[in-house]
């Protein structure tokens, strides 16, 4: 058997597999070769849902979550649940044992979170829970030998498409690392508004 291989070359311009994720969205990334899509995934019925995960040579990963269509009463029971259950994470009931004076009285200490803080995103400033995550990217990372990432959490509901968007983004923990949204920031200024 005998196999030919014709190589042409030519300047074709590719999409980028972030920006083809997120092209029925209007949504377009300026600089895609930083974004490694790790998951895009839709599921179809009576809700449906589209996951899309990023990961940048950094090791920072984005997980964007679009569910609808929802009302608007809806979405704002959604959002609300979904921030007062990862806010709840670093409460005192979820501890499992106490290792400092902090945690035994009031849950996680408070420079491992829960945090509240905004980003600029897409035009407008968006509230933002920030907490420590351990090495599965689960937010409530409660004691400094489980926590591995910076984690941030924001959903809104946009109107347009009757869906929320929830956005979890994680960023390595660096040594004496302060929780703040300064990462996010950055990580989050090349997602634009395409429409």
């Amino acid at each position: 058997m005998t196999f030919t291989f014709l190589i042409l070359s030519a300047n074709l311009v590719w999409a980028s597999p972030i920006n083809e994720a997120l092209q029925d969205y209007g949504i377009k990334v300026s600089d895609p070769a930083q974004l490694k899509v790790i998951k895009n995934q839709k599921v179809s019925g009576e809700k449906s849902q589209h996951i899309i995960e990023v990961e940048t040579p950094a090791l920072e990963r984005v997980e964007i979550r679009i569910v609808g269509p929802l009302t608007e009463d809806g979405a704002k029971t959604m959002i609300e649940s979904e921030r007062a259950r990862l806010a709840g994470l670093y409460s005192a009931q979820q501890t499992p044992y106490m290792g400092d004076i902090a945690q035994a009285v009031g849950g996680c200490s408070s420079s491992l979170g829960p945090k509240s803080s905004t980003v600029s995103f897409l035009g407008e400033s968006r509230p933002v829970l920030l907490g420590a995550a351990n090495g599965d990217r689960a937010f409530g990372a409660c004691s400094k030998d489980q926590v591995r990432y910076k984690g941030a959490y924001w959903a809104y509901f946009d109107p347009a498409s009757k869906s929320v968007w929830s956005w979890r983004a994680f960023t390595p923990w660096r040594d004496r690392s302060k929780l703040n949204s300064n990462w996010l920031a950055l990580l989050m200024a090349g997602f634009k508004n395409d429409r």
